[in-house]
């Protein structure tokens, strides 16, 4: 790639310009056409090095001229600078090809077939588009192959350059059968701008089809893409993506081509990574629709007690785990389980479901999100306080583990293993980690929490909490990274610090901030939805109580009283979106102007959606709550 780098440094066009040429982001989605010349050069060992950037930057040039192309020709999406620039690239992508190629080489004539062939696919598809007719599986492959035409040329660029056909119909048909995988991918992902934008498209032609033969029309571009997945016809050409792509990995295998082989080999993990998405997805949206929206009457804190605990005994599954929060990496299951075990401790250690909880969480000793995740510390530290709660000897290599998310300062950090984190997430190096592994108050407060219990970490603890004195100075509230609202950091600081002599006077103005916070019906909002939200709610009672509860037994009792009158039929709290996932290089997420109501990708909010972790944080508030003297 570095041969596009050096082109842009050459470029007389301002640094925004150029900087734009060279997003992350925008080079990523490039990625095949930046090095498909260098994925096919060991099938040509004869042709020099030399030939192969000459050839890679005017390859690569060319595809960034017909992007222009295609901009222009789609008017809605027209850029003159856009425009400007493509004319500039396809002079640079020319000049270096006649370097390669005598004027009576035969690469130009193949050149010139292809580019009839390809304007071809574009004329056919165009009308295809004005027609609205019936797409076949074949017509869509026939449309996918004339327009990947132009990356034949690679194949026939190497061949004139060496002067031998070997394996040329095994590269052809490499290069087929991937972009026939590519296509089905693409007019998925775009399948609500191709709506907008009037193209027609074989999914869209199909979704159509099914809504049809069910009775049903539909126009709104939102809907059509939910019936695209409700009628498996995403999943069913993924599937078929999936295919395709396999069988141009073997045939690039067979051609000796072990780093377009792995480039391939990424494209079938991305698709099955997406069909498990989807299927995740969709258990989502039937274990939410299987809970109960209908409060209770007449409910007493025992009875909301014995509801709560009814509802986490027969919401736990059966390898014994408790999950919640579906995002990219899945639903969680360790951290959730370490949680919600946590609470139910706290309320009784004794409880019959425990031991096969710890047992299960003990087994997979990943302490992380899910048995699919990298370690963590904040599921290490709920781990930890499960089996401290339930008194159970603490391994002093998970003490040790759990050492490692913390900074010498006392701060604690989500992730440490950044090359395992980058690996994981399949990030370049050039975007940064560190919203993700730096230490946050809301890390810290959660594992000062814990180390409040363990007597042994005194040390830890006493450092943990100077740290987090030293994060409040000047300020009411500790703020939250993962969290939706500071209520989290606060309450898991509060009640850390309210047990240590020295530090607790420090929690007396969080505690009028969130006294200020509550609602004059009695519970605390989401900020991010404004919606009233039962789990900030708890927390804010638990750590009023942790800090004062006499002085604040009104704002207490307030907040008890609406949680006993909106807990639901099944014994749970409704939720909402609480968890946030900024991207790894945000710092600050409030810097984020837009966050995506999804469980997928970054800068998005994702709720509990099982509403066992907010259901145990009220079943574990109303037990202290109903334990505590002053009331």
């Amino acid at each position: 790639m570095s041969f596009y780098h050096n082109y842009i440094g050459t470029l007389t066009i301002p640094t925004i310009e150029k900087e734009a040429l060279l997003d992350a982001k925008m080079l990523s989605e490039h990625h095949l056409y930046l090095n498909l010349i260098h994925y096919l050069s060991p099938a040509f060992p004869q042709v020099t090095p030399a030939q192969v950037e000459t050839l890679s930057l005017s390859s690569y040039l060319y595809f960034r001229f017909l992007i222009s192309l295609d901009q222009l020709i789609d008017t809605s999406r027209f850029s003159l600078d856009e425009m400007r620039l493509g004319f500039e690239f396809y002079e640079k992508a020319m000049r270096g090809l006649a370097l390669l190629y005598p004027e009576k080489s035969p690469f130009w004539e193949l050149f010139s077939n292809l580019k009839k062939s390809y304007y071809a696919t574009l004329a056919s598809e165009k009308k295809g588009s004005r027609q609205k007719g019936e797409i076949t599986q074949a017509n869509f492959q026939e449309i996918a192959i004339g327009k990947s035409s132009m990356s034949f040329a690679a194949v026939f660029a190497l061949e004139c350059l060496q002067d031998s056909q070997t394996n040329h119909d095994l590269l052809i048909d490499c290069i087929k059968q991937l972009h026939v995988g590519l296509q089905y991918i693409d007019d998925i992902d775009d399948f609500k701008v191709d709506f907008k934008e009037g193209q027609w498209t074989y999914p869209m032609y199909l979704t159509q089809e099914y809504l049809k033969e069910n009775g049903l029309i539909v126009q709104d571009p939102i809907l059509l893409h939910k019936y695209l997945y409700i009628s498996g016809i995403a999943q069913k050409n993924m599937k078929l993506a999936v295919a395709h792509f396999e069988k141009s990995a073997h045939l690039a295998a067979s051609a000796g081509l072990p780093l377009f082989v792995s480039f391939l080999e990424k494209q079938v993990s991305k698709c099955q990574f997406h069909l498990q998405e989807i299927e995740n997805l969709f258990l989502k949206t039937q274990m939410k629709a299987e809970k109960s929206f209908k409060l209770m009457e007449e409910n007493s804190l025992h009875s909301a007690i014995q509801s709560a605990l009814s509802y986490l005994e027969n919401n736990i599954n059966t390898s014994f785990e408790w999950t919640d929060f579906l995002t990219s990496a899945g639903q969680s299951t360790t951290w959730t389980s370490s949680y919600v075990g946590m609470m139910l401790a706290e309320v009784n250690s004794d409880h019959p479901l425990l031991k096969s909880v710890l047992k299960r969480v003990n087994s997979l000793s990943s302490n992380a999100f899910n048995d699919s995740s990298i370690p963590d510390g904040d599921t290490t530290s709920f781990l930890l306080g499960f089996q401290q709660t339930c008194g159970i000897y603490l391994d002093p290599n998970l003490i040790s583990k759990w050492h490692e998310f913390m900074d010498e300062d006392g701060g604690w950090v989500t992730y440490r293993d950044q090359e395992a984190l980058r690996l994981k997430l399949e990030l370049p190096e050039d975007i940064s980690l560190k919203g993700w592994t730096s230490s946050h108050a809301c890390v810290t407060a959660a594992a000062a929490y814990v180390l409040a219990k363990i007597p042994s970490l005194r040390l830890d603890y006493e450092i943990s909490c100077l740290h987090l004195a030293t994060l409040l100075e000047n300020k009411n509230r500790w703020p939250s990274y993962w969290w939706t609202s500071d209520i989290y950091a606060t309450s898991f600081a509060m009640q850390a610090l309210s047990h240590h002599p020295e530090f607790k006077q420090i929690c007396e103005a969080p505690a009028l901030w969130l006294v200020g916070e509550q609602h004059s019906s009695g519970y605390w909002s989401n900020p991010t939805t404004n919606e009233s939200t039962a789990i900030y709610t708890a927390m804010a009672i638990k750590s009023l109580i942790a800090y004062d509860a006499t002085s604040f037994q009104d704002s207490i009792a307030k907040g008890v009283e609406w949680l006993l009158t909106h807990q639901t039929l099944d014994g749970s709290w409704e939720t909402n979106r609480i968890l946030r996932i900024p991207a790894t290089d945000v710092m600050d997420p409030s810097t984020i102007t837009h966050w995506r109501k999804s469980s997928f990708g970054v800068n998005c909010l994702v709720d509990d959606h099982n509403r066992v972790f907010t259901t145990s944080t009220v079943l574990n508030a109303l037990h202290l709550y109903s334990t505590a003297t002053c009331f």
